[in-house]
């Protein structure tokens, strides 16, 4: 688990003079701390921070005296820069379950056949668990798919344990290897299908 020593941050201080001064906001929230606790990470810690973790990721959050045991809930970027501009943390309390994110990293995709196209589906999925029972990420494995199939949720081990809940329909498909010929096909029949459509004539009937 990480470790991460954070300042309270001063909210009288407006949030983007804050980011000006080298500076990302943050807060950290909880069932059981009587407010929001607002504060700030120097922005090459955060950087360091999200480079090797993500939603869903457990931080040992230190602030002052204190030390929880947290969760990133949340963050955001700029949209054009793509700078941290806030962070969001949850309190993980023993006991009560939270939901959170799984991402899903595909193994071995260059063992997969010559003439495949590996489809991946979705990147992440949502479940619900207790603090001791959460895990960051779902490994799948390319290289076990032959041409024409397919991963579904229902498919995996942890999709039946009864320590998580998964929200997403179980029929949802993760991966696909379909031959490489039939992708360009269905996208060719696409494109005429596009084309084909006859496109009105904005006076046409008033000359007929």
């Amino acid at each position: 688990m990480t470790t991460l020593k954070a300042t309270p941050r001063d909210t009288s201080i407006n949030i983007k003079e804050l980011r000006r001064t080298g500076f990302v906001p943050a807060i950290v929230y909880g069932r059981n701390l009587d407010a929001p606790i607002s504060i700030q990470l120097d922005t090459p810690t955060a950087l360091r921070l999200v480079k090797d973790n993500t939603i869903g990721s457990q931080i040992e959050l230190s602030i002052g005296d204190e030390t929880y045991n947290t969760m990133i809930k949340d963050l955001s970027f700029h949209p054009v820069h793509y700078k941290i501009q806030h962070l969001d943390f949850q309190v993980l309390t023993s006991g009560e379950k939270v939901t959170t994110q799984a991402h899903i990293h595909v193994l071995n995709k260059e063992k997969t056949p010559a003439d495949s196209v590996l489809q991946e589906l979705v990147s992440e999925l949502t479940y619900t668990a207790l603090p001791k029972d959460l895990f960051e990420t779902i490994e799948l494995d390319a290289a076990t798919l032959a041409i024409g199939d397919s991963v579904h949720l229902s498919d995996l081990a942890i999709a039946s344990d009864e320590r998580y809940n998964f929200q997403d329909d179980p029929t949802i498909e993760l991966l696909h290897l379909s031959h490489a010929k039939k992708v360009v096909a269905e996208t060719e029949d696409e494109l005429i299908g596009a084309g084909g459509a006859e496109v009105p004539v904005i006076g046409k009937a008033d000359e007929e």
